[in-house]
């Protein structure tokens, strides 16, 4: 993921374009590295905050309103693989929970400060219980727990 100063300084230099580098006197811009450590820390503390929105944004984007209960994010766990996968894997674990009971695609959703997830129901030797449904699958059933760590939206959308 590009860095806070990176961005900012992407947007120092936008925002010079669109004003044809001219200050709001009319007199020339100075450069990035002329600014001042405020006036570089505004830019950086402005850019951090359109990241930190584009990045909600887009996981609400990704997600779909549960029901008209009021919830909050909900969706489904993206299916992925490799480096990908252990993103999410660390994701499920720093929120308390283990990845080997976390079924693919599965449902979950963020409200509160509390976050609701599908699980793989096992018996009581730790083995996945097989689903009454008629087809190949295993019983499901949700879990609640403290949401200690926020959905690593930002692995999405780093360049990477």
């Amino acid at each position: 993921m590009t860095d806070s100063v990176e961005l900012a300084q992407v947007a120092y230099q936008a925002y010079g374009e669109a004003v044809g580098f001219k200050n709001y006197l009319g007199d020339p811009m100075p450069t990035w590295d002329d600014l001042g450590d405020t006036i570089q820390q505004a830019w950086t503390g402005a850019a951090e905050a359109i990241r930190d929105r584009l990045e909600r944004d887009l996981l609400q984007s990704s997600i779909t309103r549960m029901d008209h209960s009021g919830a909050a994010s909900a969706g489904r766990l993206p299916r992925v693989c490799g480096a990908a996968q252990e993103v999410l894997c660390d994701w499920i674990r720093a929120n308390g929970l283990d990845p080997q009971e976390i079924p693919t695609g599965a449902g979950f959703e963020i409200h509160d400060g509390q976050l609701t997830i599908e699980v793989v129901v096992l018996d009581d030797d730790g083995n996945s219980v097989i689903a009454d449904s008629g087809f190949y699958g295993v019983e499901r059933t949700t879990r609640t727990v403290p949401l200690v760590e926020p959905f690593p939206v930002r692995h999405w959308l780093s360049d990477s």
